[in-house]
Formats: structure tokens, sequence, C-alpha cells
């Protein structure tokens, strides 16, 4: 489990953002979350020189796993929309199509 405290890294020859994002967060596409914790240090990702202490921050956690208080409740399956104008299914068409 990642740690809930920004860790720091000390770049080595030949890192990239990107190979240090997927160290750490397993996914080297979050490499922008290290770059703007590190803005002050960092004008381009991809150009970081060895011996900079990078901060590490903890990735947030998904959306979905921590809603606001104010989500409405899930609706449970089968209930009906919440504008009572929109039918619950299309109408069939009361015309047989011309053959």
């Amino acid at each position: 489990a990642a740690s809930e405290e920004p860790q720091t890294y000390t770049v080595q020859p030949g890192d990239t953002l990107w190979a240090i994002a997927g160290r750490f967060y397993g996914d080297p596409t979050q490499y922008p979350i290290i770059a703007a914790a590190n803005a002050d240090q960092i004008s381009n990702p991809s150009q970081i020189r060895p011996g900079m202490v990078l901060v590490i921050p903890p990735l947030a956690a998904p959306p979905a796993v921590q809603p606001p208080a104010t989500a409405p409740a899930v609706p449970s399956a089968g209930a009906q929309p919440a504008d009572p104008a929109t039918p619950p299914e299309p109408a069939p068409p009361s015309v047989p199509p011309a053959s």
C-alpha cells in the first residue's frame, strides 16, 4: 500500500520522471504528480538531473473511493428515471414499416 506521507527520492544518472513514477506508483503515467510537487526545481519534466532530491507525494485516492458527503444515494436496480417526463422505454412504432 502506498504511504500517506510524502517520500523523497534522489535522482540517479539515467533516471526519468516516467521511471520514477513507475517505481513509486506502479504507473509511469502519474509522473505529472511528481513534476507538479517539485515545480520549484523542475521546469521541464524531461530534464531532471542526478542529485536532485524530489518529493514523491502519495497518490490521491480515486474519487469513487471517497464520495463527497453530498453525493445522492445510488438508486436501486430497476428504479425509474428521476425525470417523470422521460418514458422508461421507447414506445413501439404504431405503423408497421412499408415493405
